[in-house]
């Protein structure tokens, strides 16, 4: 085998892994989101039925729930988010959420060691929710408790307000990660100093 062939064939086999990674990455973070919806949804309904004499509702909008209950709400809301996304991978598997955990993906700093919590915390907050947080359920509640609380006058224009810039942010890190052929880095790995790397050993056993 010639040298070039034997680089065009390393060439291709990188280039198939980053895929993988990009498809394994994408999904995990699919999953991840609605594990964490579908449990912000239920835990909702309970709190809600708490505060109104045990009238459990899924929640369309939060209109007309009164401003303490949407804060109680989001409180809660919060509180999940910060559990299966910076809890678990701080407590249980270091680096790693439950559908990470699966597909064997991994944050780490930069030196490729596991990521104190005080980073894990900052990352999350100001690099996700805030400035990325399109993607992320909190997020949207919140921007939606704001709009119909405190903005209510035009709440369309007020909508595209708040949501264009995290908007254009969210499209920014995407693409920058995937222009990143090195490292993969979001806008908040970035700010962070940290990426999450492919652990895959090829034998086929997530767990």
């Amino acid at each position: 085998m010639t040298a070039r062939k034997k680089t065009r064939i390393a060439v291709n086999s990188k280039a198939s892994s980053r895929v993988g990674y990009f498809i394994r990455r994408i999904l995990a973070f699919g999953l991840d989101y609605l594990i964490v919806n579908r449990v912000c949804i239920m835990a909702t309904a309970l709190v809600y039925g708490m505060m109104n004499h045990g009238e459990v509702i899924i929640l369309s909008d939060l209109s007309s729930v009164p401003l303490l209950q949407c804060a109680v709400i989001l409180t809660v809301i919060f509180i999940i988010s910060i559990l299966y996304f910076v809890y678990i991978p701080y407590h249980v598997w270091k680096g790693q959420t439950l559908v990470q955990h699966v597909f064997q993906l991994k944050m780490v700093n930069e030196n490729h060691e596991d990521v104190d919590l005080k980073t894990q915390l900052k990352r999350f907050i100001i690099g996700c929710l805030l400035l990325e947080g399109t993607f992320y359920y909190f997020t949207s509640v919140l921007k939606n408790v704001v709009i119909l609380k405190f903005l209510y006058s035009n709440p369309e224009t007020m909508d595209w307000i708040l949501s264009g810039p995290i908007l254009l942010l969210s499209a920014y890190s995407m693409i920058s990660s995937l222009l990143d052929k090195k490292q993969s880095r979001t806008l908040h790995d970035r700010i962070f100093h940290t990426e999450v790397i492919d652990i895959y050993d090829g034998t086929g056993h997530a767990l």
